[in-house]
C-alpha cells in the first residue's frame, strides 16, 4: 500500500488541516512496520514540526517528536531517537499530559529493548514502570497492557 506513497514521496496527500495529522499516522505505521524507505521520507517531511503538537480539531495525537522518535527508532539511529523522545517527554511533561508522556515512555523503551545494549536496561525498566503506573492511575488500560508487554 505504500508503494505509490513512497515512489511520490508522500506528494498526493494535500498540504491542509488534515496534512500533518495524516503524516502522524502514517508514521507510526511505518515505523511499526519498520518500512524504511518510508520512514526516511516521513522523518524529512515531519523534522519542520518537531516542536509541535499534532491535533486536528479536539482530537490530539501528541507531540511530533514522539513520533520522530519513532521513526529514528525504525532507522536504528538509536541516538538522534534518543534526542527526539527526550523533547518529546519535556513537552508532553509540560503540557502535564501524563498519557502523551507514558507513549514515549513504551515506545522509547521499545526502541532500546530492540537496540538491546546493557545499559539501556535500568532505563528501559525506569521508564516502563512509570508508564505503567501512569496508565493504572489514569484508568487507560490499553496503555497499560502496551506497558506490560512493549515488544
Amino acid at each position: 500500500l505504500l508503494e505509490g506513497d513512497v515512489a511520490d514521496r508522500f506528494a498526493q496527500f494535500p498540504y491542509d488541516i488534515t496534512w500533518l495529522v495524516s503524516m502522524i499516522m502514517l508514521a507510526d505505521a511505518c515505523a511499526d512496520l519498520h518500512q524504511r524507505e518510508a520512514a526516511q521520507i516521513l522523518y524529512e517531511l515531519l523534522l519542520p514540526w518537531e516542536s509541535q503538537v499534532a491535533s486536528l480539531g479536539p482530537s490530539a495525537l501528541g507531540p511530533v517528536a514522539r513520533h520522530l522518535g519513532m521513526l529514528a527508532g525504525a532507522l536504528e539511529d538509536h541516538d538522534l531517537a534518543a534526542a527526539h523522545f527526550d523533547a518529546a517527554l519535556d513537552m508532553s511533561q509540560n503540557l502535564h499530559a501524563p498519557y502523551w508522556t507514558a507513549c514515549a515512555q513504551i515506545e522509547w523503551a521499545q526502541i532500546l529493548r530492540r537496540r538491546n545494549e546493557p545499559d539501556d536496561e535500568p532505563r528501559t525498566t525506569a521508564m516502563l514502570t512509570e508508564a505503567l503506573d501512569a496508565a493504572r492511575r489514569y484508568g487507560v488500560g490499553a496503555l497499560e497492557r502496551r506497558a506490560q508487554t512493549p515488544l
